[in-house]
């Protein structure tokens, strides 16, 4: 019996398998050959689904199946948030997000159910913002924020997912989500209260700030960050200095501060400020480019990139690091939907 399972099904009714990335997830597949008699299989590990597909092979006798069943596992938390509106797309929204969210809770917060079940730090900073909203729970994003903590390199980057294969082999990184630990933190601190937790884990937070501030040239603003500076799937320009990884930093850097002035670290709240305030003023001034009137992707050996996105341009209204004086003309812009180009996934050369 070959059982394979998945998200979709193809015109012919077979199920769509995703093999996954080769040497370092499992196919998504399974064979059981039959003894004689009765028996039952059940398979070992978590999988996330909406279709099975099975096929029975070389049944030379007539072969009886008794029962067919899935078994549910989830995180234990209840629905403490709702919302209900008079638009029923946005009730059917809503729902969703919260059913994918339980779907992604277990022993840690996981970018699918499905063919990773990785705790991705980016993704779990998102997913503890609507978990406050759907569930309230705390316990998760407590262990969470510890995990991360616990798997900071030497140098002080945090792991791009925690724990897991790729936090061990230290296969790549991807510096935004070093940052958006620290954000996550600071949300969670919000929410809960608890200051405990943030004198705890503040001295992993001034390391992972202190291995940005390596990367800060004699303007103050981030160059050639190393690994994989993401910022999203599309094909933002990511070469030299990189706009919307300064404005996370600022927004990090301002999070940071709220946090030492919570836990009485007043030194290094005025110090973070102060260097938040000094990374703002260098996007403003070097990164800005009043000709569009557009903040551009990215600038190298001082030449802006022509390269400019929603992307970025949406970060630095959403961190406050754009002057509101400047929103109107790049709300015109990134909105223009003559201008708009839908990129393929990747970071092929933006030219």
């Amino acid at each position: 019996i070959d059982f394979t399972y998945g998200e979709r099904v193809d015109a012919d009714g077979k199920v769509r398998s995703i093999a996954g990335i080769p040497g370092l997830d499992a196919p998504i597949a399974h064979r059981y050959i039959l003894a004689d008699g009765r028996q039952r299989w059940e398979q070992f590990e978590r999988a996330g689904f909406r279709f099975v597909q099975i096929t029975f092979r070389n049944c030379v006798i007539p072969l009886r199946i008794h029962s067919l069943s899935v078994l549910s596992s989830n995180y234990p938390v209840s629905k403490r948030g709702q919302f209900r509106c008079s638009d029923d797309l946005l009730n059917q929204i809503w729902q969703t997000g919260v059913n994918t969210l339980r779907l992604c809770m277990h022993d840690g917060y996981e970018d699918c159910p499905g063919r990773e079940q990785r705790q991705w730090v980016g993704d779990a900073y998102t997913m503890l913002l609507i978990n406050y909203a759907a569930f309230g729970d705390t316990s998760l994003a407590d262990r969470f924020l510890r995990q991360v903590a616990q798997a900071q390199h030497g140098n002080g980057l945090t792991a791009v997912m925690t724990p897991g294969d790729f936090s061990a082999r230290n296969t790549f990184n991807i510096p935004d989500f070093c940052l958006y630990w620290i954000m996550a933190l600071g949300n969670h601190v919000a929410y809960t209260g608890n200051n405990v937790l943030a004198e705890e884990l503040f001295p992993t937070v001034i390391r992972a700030i202190a291995w940005f501030e390596r990367f800060l040239n004699h303007e103050d603003l981030l160059t050639d960050v190393p690994h994989w500076v993401f910022v999203d799937w599309a094909q933002v320009d990511k070469r030299g200095q990189v706009t919307a990884l300064n404005a996370h930093f600022v927004a990090a850097l301002r999070v940071a501060t709220t946090l030492a002035r919570r836990i009485d670290e007043l030194r290094q709240a005025t110090r973070l400020e102060r260097l938040a305030e000094r990374v703002t003023a260098a996007i403003n001034q070097f990164l800005w480019e009043e000709e569009r009137g557009i903040y551009v992707d990215a600038r190298q050996r001082t030449i802006l990139s022509r390269r400019v996105s929603q992307q970025t341009n949406s970060m630095l209204i959403a961190y406050g690091v754009a002057p509101q004086s400047r929103w109107d003309r790049m709300l015109e812009r990134i909105l223009d939907e003559d201008r708009l180009v839908l990129t393929r996934t990747g970071d092929a050369d933006p030219h």
